[in-house]
């Protein structure tokens, strides 16, 4: 087997390795070189930290867990469990599409190839019951579009949004968010929760002009009771709410 591995300059401009932190694209491409001639290696997160990042304090068991995760979930790996084995192999076709190694001298793998996928993670020994490669990876990745320079939403979430808001007032959130991220480096993690939040904190107080009409029309019925029937709620008769009605009503 060769000492190294080739890592084409292509790298650089793969939108799926671009997508993924820095962190994980460190991990991605540090696996490659350790690679055997089919294209795998151990896929076990503690046999990979003492084999290719023994000194990188940064790099934890835990980050790698993660990155294979995402690895197996974005289709750069495979990872699976095979015969009590758990194995990361690169699909053999990318594989040799970079390492150019004729059958000749092609050496045999101790790991035994990857030939299904299942939609979930290998189980880890050891691995706590919330670790990130436990989780069922069959969802799709949600796909989110721009809305001016730095405002990203599923299309579920501006659907959300018009029905709650309507077209202009949606669109006016949308370019006040940016505005904010743009001129004074706001950061969000949510940004369909973050609208929300906004919209909230820019009504608060504020009465609008369906509750004042409900207000004026239930003061209104109250005190036709009492002229009516002589009845008006002990609790209403010296209420600031009527004060504040019988003003409104003048």
């Amino acid at each position: 087997m060769a000492r190294g591995r080739m890592i084409d300059n292509c790298i650089s401009t793969s939108e799926t390795v671009n997508d993924l932190t820095v962190r994980e694209a460190f991990i991605y491409t540090w696996i490659i070189p350790h690679l055997d001639d089919w294209g795998r290696i151990s896929g076990s997160p503690r046999t990979l930290k003492a084999k290719i990042f023994p000194m990188k304090k940064e790099i934890t068991i835990k980050y790698i867990e993660q990155a294979l995760a995402k690895f197996k979930e974005w289709g750069l790996f495979l990872w699976e469990e095979v015969d009590g084995v758990i194995v990361l192999q690169q699909p053999f076709e990318k594989f040799n599409e970079h390492q150019h190694i004729s059958d000749k001298k092609r050496s045999g793998s101790k790991y035994p190839e990857v030939l299904s996928v299942s939609p979930e993670s290998p189980r880890i020994p050891g691995g706590s019951p919330d670790s990130p490669v436990q989780v069922n990876l069959s969802k799709e990745k949600i796909i989110k579009d721009k809305y001016g320079k730095f405002v990203e939403l599923s299309k579920e979430e501006y659907k959300k949004l018009l029905d709650k808001f309507g077209k202009a007032k949606t669109d006016s959130l949308i370019e006040d968010l940016n505005f904010g991220i743009g001129s004074k480096g706001y950061k969000y993690k949510d940004f369909y929760l973050t609208i929300l939040a906004w919209d909230k904190r820019n009504n608060k107080g504020k009465e609008t002009t369906t509750e004042r009409i409900a207000g004026v029309q239930a003061y209104k019925e109250v005190e036709s009771e009492e002229v009516t029937h002589g009845k008006m709620p002990d609790d209403f008769k010296n209420s600031d709410l009527r004060k504040k009605i019988k003003r409104m009503t003048g």
